[in-house]
This record gives structure tokens, sequence and C-alpha cells, in this order.
């Protein structure tokens, strides 16, 4: 027997204080790519970049961007250190 999985749509995802959580967790990761620090995924380059997370992943593999970190199967990390200081410009 197949199951049926029907996705329902959050219900606090235009909750005022859940819309703040998201901003502040996103500047975060935005200050830590400009600062050279840690990490980022696909999500925060596209924000910091303003494009889209296929797009990060176009300019990763034709060289615009450096190739990301393999973490796990279901994990790959960019270094805000090499973001910061790669030498391509983005265009």
């Amino acid at each position: 027997m197949q199951s049926t999985h029907v996705k329902t749509a959050n219900p606090n995802a235009n909750d005022p204080a859940t819309c703040r959580r998201k901003e502040a967790k996103l500047n975060v990761a935005i200050a830590a790519i400009e600062n050279g620090i840690g990490y980022s995924s696909d999500q925060s380059l596209a924000a910091y970049f303003n494009a889209s997370r296929s797009t990060i992943w176009e300019w990763a593999r034709v060289g615009k961007l450096p190739r990301p970190i393999k973490l796990s199967t279901a994990m790959s990390r960019w270094s805000n250190a090499e973001i910061k200081t790669w030498p391509r410009r983005i265009a």
C-alpha cells in the first residue's frame, strides 16, 4: 500500500516572531560571510549574493565560486574565508 503524504502549509510561516527569528538568523549568517568566519549553506550564500540557490550551485560548477566542502552525503558548505577572498568576481 502506498503512503500518501500531503504537505500542509506551515501555520507559523506568517507569524511575526518567526519572521524576525529567520531574519536574525540570516543576518548572523551574512555577517559570518562578510567576516570570513565559519561555513555557509547555499541558502545563506543565495541571500548574500541576492541570487537563487540553483545559481549558487551553477556558479560553483563553472568556477565563479569555490567548490563547496562535502560534510556528509546530504550536506555541503562553503568556507566563508574562501568566499571572502575568492579572486573571481560574481557578475
